[in-house]
């Protein structure tokens, strides 16, 4: 008897149409087929069955075994479960996909009551992180279910699979793969977040010299830590806000919110660098100061 073997596929950040979901599906389908007409060939006719009645066998086994069911779930908690591919769409003003998952197991279980040796089981997870999750993680990666499982004694079945599946997707993003990785948040905050918090407690020094000096260097060190902690809360608002705005794995024409707030990210980012740049890149600025001319 040949080895059934397994694979788990992570797909990382990729981005997909629903086209080319439909055409995805429809692809699967054909291969299933395929899969179908081996087992097929190889099935005996059992004692005192008729041709008629095994030609029938397999012709129900065509229709309702070797075929995917698929479940489309969307934002407002409906979900969808058929085996006809143009369900994935999306109505104007209606709510936005969030979970698609295809997969052959559940028909052929139903129907011969075992899971097939030939299997796959596709989850494209388009759900978001929430902004400022306190039950998550920071230096965790972005929890993301999108996945391709399959299993089978045959490597063309494997191959095949996998195959339809990346040819489907409509571009993929490696930088932002590595950015929803784990320690990034970490990583991110030792470039950036820490030497914000410096450059804040720089820029209102003056004010705290001014008006708490007197107060006691205690009470002045508790200001300063206070404004570097709102600092690196403004750096961790601006993180998860990016994780949220650029998705790890996304539907580009179905129009959603994230999609909107990216130009307001990058604004906002934008305008903090151009500050932190003119502190230090002006004429009265110390970058000139210490230059030797």
């Amino acid at each position: 008897m040949a080895t059934i073997t397994t694979k788990n596929i992570a797909l990382g950040s990729v981005c997909f149409t629903l086209s080319g979901i439909r055409k995805m599906w429809r692809e699967l389908n054909e291969l299933v087929a395929e899969q179908g007409e081996i087992e097929l060939a190889r099935l005996i006719k059992a004692e005192g069955q008729s041709d008629e009645e095994f030609e029938a066998y397999k012709n129900m086994a065509r229709a309702d075994v070797f075929k995917i069911l698929g479940t489309v779930e969307f934002d407002n908690d409906d979900a969808l479960h058929d085996t006809d591919p143009e369900v994935v769409k999306v109505d104007v003003g209606g709510p936005k996909i969030r979970f698609v998952y295809l997969s052959n197991i559940t028909p052929y279980q139903q129907r011969i009551g075992v899971r097939p040796q030939h299997a796959f089981e596709v989850v494209l997870d388009f759900r978001n992180p929430r902004l400022l999750d306190a039950t998550s993680v920071l230096s965790a990666p972005t929890p993301n279910g999108t996945n391709v499982a399959l299993s089978g004694t045959r490597t063309g079945w494997q191959a095949g699979v996998e195959a339809t599946v990346r040819r489907n997707i409509a571009r993929t993003r490696p930088l932002r793969s590595w950015f929803h990785g784990e320690f990034i948040y970490d990583l991110f905050l030792l470039l950036c977040g820490v030497p914000l918090a410096l450059y804040v407690c720089s820029l209102v020094s003056p004010v705290i010299s001014s008006h708490f000096a007197a107060m006691g260097p205690v009470v002045t060190g508790a200001i300063y830590l206070y404004v570097g902690l709102c600092a690196l809360w403004i750096y961790r608002f601006l993180f998860s806000y990016a994780k949220w705005a650029f998705p790890l794995v996304e539907i580009t024409d179905q129009g959603t919110t994230p999609i909107r707030h990216r130009a307001l990210w990058w604004s906002m980012v934008g305008s903090i660098c151009a500050k932190v740049f003119w502190s230090f890149a002006s004429p009265s600025g110390p970058l000139w100061k210490v230059w030797p001319f």
